[in-house]
């Protein structure tokens, strides 16, 4: 099972993209939301949704490389808490769906990296 269809099984639910209002702050909720999914699923597709929060990480890390992280997600829980379960799976799904689209576009630019560097023969 792939990470994007674990984690499109259990959101079931459409959504949108995360707000870019506050792309930290975005960033950051998808970091949780997949942090809460992975204490939720089986032990062995743990690790598949911790790498797509470890993506997240990466984007807060290159947003804002000082930020002292526990406070921030401390400040970011409350409205995070609030949100309810079936907005923390609509939540989920839209930053699946990011992770999908940005490995396609690596896909894809892989792909013509390497037509571009084949050499007739």
């Amino acid at each position: 099972m792939t990470i994007l269809s674990l984690l499109l099984a259990a959101a079931q639910a459409g959504a949108a993209p995360p707000a870019a209002a506050d792309p930290l702050g975005a960033d950051l909720r998808c970091l949780m939301a997949l942090s809460v999914m992975a204490d939720q699923v089986p032990q062995a597709q743990r690790n598949d949704v911790m790498s797509v929060a470890i993506y997240y990480l990466g984007r807060v890390n290159a947003r804002a490389p000082t930020l002292n992280l526990a406070e921030r997600l401390t400040a970011e829980a409350p409205g995070f808490d609030a949100m309810g379960a079936e907005a923390t799976r609509a939540l989920t799904l839209a930053c699946a769906q990011e992770v999908e689209r940005r490995g396609r576009e690596l896909e894809a630019a892989g792909r013509a990296a390497e037509s571009a560097t084949q050499r007739p023969r």
